[in-house]
Formats: C-alpha cells, sequence, structure tokens
C-alpha cells in the first residue's frame, strides 16, 4: 500500500472516531444544559457544525472582513478555530482599559480568537514584532493585513449568538438563546 493511501486512510479513520466521540460528549452535554442555564452563565452544544476558510488579502481589516461575511452569509453562530497571517496595522483595545494601541510596523498574527455572528463580534488577537514581543488584546476595527491572514470558522447552524447588555460586565456580551 503505498504512503498516500495510507495517509488517506488513517486521516478516514481518525475523523470516524472524532465524529462518533463527539456524537457521545454531544448527548452528554446537552443532557446537562438546562442545570447549567442561568446558574453559571450560558452554555451551548452544537449538533450541525460546518468549517469554512477564507484568506484575507494585503490591505484588508480582518475585524472588517469577518463582520461583512457574518451579514453577507447570514452566519447566526460562528467560532474562530485558526489564524495565520501578518499585518502592518493592529488597532487593539487592551484589558480592562479605555486605552488603544494603534499599532503601525510588521506583525505575525500568532492567535486570533472569537465568536461572531450576524448580529455582532467579540474578538480577541496576540501579534508577536521582529523581537518576538507579543501585544494582545480585543481586535477593533481599522486593521491592515501584510501577507495573508488564512481563518477557519467553525460555523454552528443550529445555534445562535446575540450580543446583549450585561449587568455584571456593563459590556455587550454573548448570550445564547434556548
Amino acid at each position: 500500500m503505498n504512503s498516500y493511501l495510507m495517509t488517506c486512510l488513517v486521516s478516514a479513520a481518525t475523523s470516524i472516531a472524532t465524529i462518533a466521540l463527539y456524537s457521545r460528549f454531544n448527548g452528554l452535554v446537552r443532557s446537562k444544559i438546562s442545570k447549567w442555564r442561568g446558574q453559571k452563565g450560558t452554555i451551548s452544544c452544537s449538533t450541525s457544525t460546518r468549517f469554512v476558510t477564507i484568506r484575507l488579502v494585503p490591505g484588508q481589516d480582518p475585524y472588517k472582513e469577518l463582520e461583512n461575511f457574518a451579514r453577507e452569509n447570514r452566519i447566526s453562530a460562528a467560532t474562530i478555530v485558526s489564524c495565520v497571517g501578518s499585518l502592518t496595522k493592529a488597532h487593539i483595545r487592551y484589558a480592562n482599559s479605555t486605552s488603544f494601541g494603534n499599532l503601525l510596523g510588521f506583525y505575525e498574527i500568532v492567535s486570533l480568537v472569537g465568536c461572531i455572528s450576524d448580529q455582532g463580534q467579540h474578538i480577541h488577537i496576540c501579534i508577536s514584532d521582529h523581537e518576538g514581543k507579543a501585544f494582545g488584546g480585543h481586535l477593533l476595527e481599522g486593521n491592515k493585513v501584510y501577507t495573508t491572514a488564512e481563518i477557519t470558522l467553525a460555523i454552528h447552524d443550529d445555534v445562535v449568538f446575540e450580543r446583549r447588555p450585561c449587568p455584571l460586565s456593563h459590556w455587550d456580551e454573548l448570550y445564547i438563546p434556548e
């Protein structure tokens, strides 16, 4: 058996095992959701998730492009799975602060995570400079891709993400209706 065929078979077997484990886990989690709702925050478990990868080109703004993608495709709930890329401009709000960083230079995107929907988004980014120093915070509008931003999203077709004011944090936070 050639190595390519063997790799395909191993990959298929791994995918089948992952789906089986996910289905079992999903059933266990769904049975616990009602106990968590309202007591410890919001919990959701999707039974229909698909993945999509988008590539942004030089000059595009990841924040704005993700916002547009969610609206144009009527995405009710998605999470950012991964992102590799670079920026020449980053606009970040730092933790627990009203100060913003407008960083100009050459930066690698080392992490991009968040929840997005056609009703709003909450995204955090971590970038590093040419010395390996990392900067991170809440991603805002006004960034610029340098070479690429390859973003993979998990789209949850049976879940809705909303942003609602939270009396505890005083910010619009994630709300998942039943």
